[in-house]
């Protein structure tokens, strides 16, 4: 009996020796491997020849010499892209420098601490709720339109030259109430559009040439700090003042659909495209404005447009101001 007792304890022994060192083997080569548990993800990176089979693991050598990601989109047969949830194995791309993701229904959350090498990054048209950037200090694209997004905080993103959060249609998207931008000097385009915003401080944004923040809740708007902007869309919010004239390179501006009582380009000579419309204006002088091709004035209120003699011989057709068109004079006073 006691030999029987030994026998097996040996035997058992045998075989927890053996687990052990399957188990030792199996971690030693799993190392060298960065785990990704989401079939879609690792089917796409399987497309990409990043890996070569279905067993929740790509060799990290592989990935981490790869600078450039492309996932989703509405190409045919990249449909089964827009099903990945789970984006765990992101950070074995350690020297990742442009993401692109877009129309990812399934993702609602993405990790990037550990890609601190990116410097653009481009998640649109999905669903993602949150996104903590903090660690990306080397981001100077990021594109985050079309989400679900209610808050983004770029504080520790000092490099950024592009920031687009807007959504391009009100039903869902974006819901931003909140965006402080005053840690990003470097700032060229701003898409802030469609979100929840009630105020946006760009003061500290001189380098700035584009904006557009429209479609929000704004009840005022101090652009006087950007010199070289060139566009401003600013429609569709609550401002009842608006102040351009220190914005001499201005091409383009919208302001239509605001409470605005008077605004004055007589300084923005080079303003090509003006909408005022829906505002509260009586009067508007377009008169210094003599390559302004496109001209949306149509105010309930609006009494006289003053124009220059060359301009009241030859109205361009892409101006309209309503019905009226006795309503141009050569002086509105």
């Amino acid at each position: 009996m006691k030999k029987l007792i030994i026998l097996l304890i040996i035997a058992y022994l045998g075989c927890s020796k053996n687990s052990i060192e399957n188990e030792s083997d199996e971690l030693l080569e799993n190392s060298h491997k960065t785990y990704v548990p989401d079939d879609y993800f690792e089917r796409a990176l399987i497309k990409r020849g990043l890996d070569d089979k279905e067993d929740d693991y790509v060799l990290t050598s592989n990935l981490i010499d790869y600078t450039k990601l492309k996932l989703g989109g509405w190409i045919f047969n990249n449909l089964y892209e827009r099903e990945i949830k789970d984006f765990t194995g992101i950070e074995g791309f350690k020297n990742l420098e442009i993401l692109e993701i877009a129309n990812l229904n399934e993702i609602t959350t993405l990790d990037l601490s550990i890609n601190i090498a990116l410097k653009e990054l481009v998640i649109e048209s999905s669903n993602l709720k949150s996104l903590d950037i903090s660690k990306n200090v080397n981001l100077r694209f990021l594109n985050c339109k079309d989400n679900l997004l209610d808050s983004l905080d770029v504080s520790k993103n000092i490099q950024l030259i592009s920031l687009i959060c807007g959504s391009p249609h009100i039903y869902g998207g974006n819901n931003i109430s909140n965006l402080d931008i005053s840690n990003n000097p470097f700032l060229k385009l701003l898409d802030c559009s469609y979100n929840q915003l009630t105020s946006l401080d760009v003061a500290n944004n001189t380098e700035l040439e584009q904006i557009d923040c429209s479609h929000n809740q704004l009840t005022s708007l101090d652009v006087t700090k950007n010199p070289v902007l060139k566009l401003l869309n600013c429609s569709y919010n609550e401002l009842t003042s608006l102040e351009v004239s220190n914005n001499l390179d201005l091409k383009d501006l919208d302001c239509g659909d605001n409470h605005i009582k008077t605004i004055d380009i007589t300084n923005n000579t080079l303003l090509t495209n003006f909408g005022c419309y829906r505002n509260e204006l009586t009067t508007i002088d377009v008169s210094k404005n003599t390559v302004l091709d496109y001209f949306q004035a149509a105010n309930e209120f609006l009494t006289c447009v003053q124009v220059n003699q060359t301009q009241l011989n030859n109205i361009p057709e892409n101006w309209y101001v309503g019905l009226n068109t006795d309503i141009y004079q050569l002086n509105c006073d």
